[in-house]
């Protein structure tokens, strides 16, 4: 299950609205995208959540020597 704390933030407001588009959307229409996380979603398979380290964090060392 995805953390419920990530859904009180910003961008997890922004995925709840993001799926619930796709769930009112026709699957005919979808695109690449919007068909892997919907079987993410259908699968209850959270793991498209950026929760943790994001990439810039990843790289923040590389990215302070610029």
């Amino acid at each position: 299950m995805y953390p419920l704390y990530y859904m009180t933030t910003v961008e997890g407001r922004s995925y709840r609205f993001f799926l619930q588009h796709l769930v009112n959307k026709d699957e005919t229409e979808y695109t690449g995208q919007e068909t892997y996380i919907r079987e993410k979603y259908d699968n209850r398979d959270w793991e498209f959540f950026p929760v943790g380290e994001c990439f810039v964090k990843q790289y923040e060392d590389q990215l302070l020597q610029s």
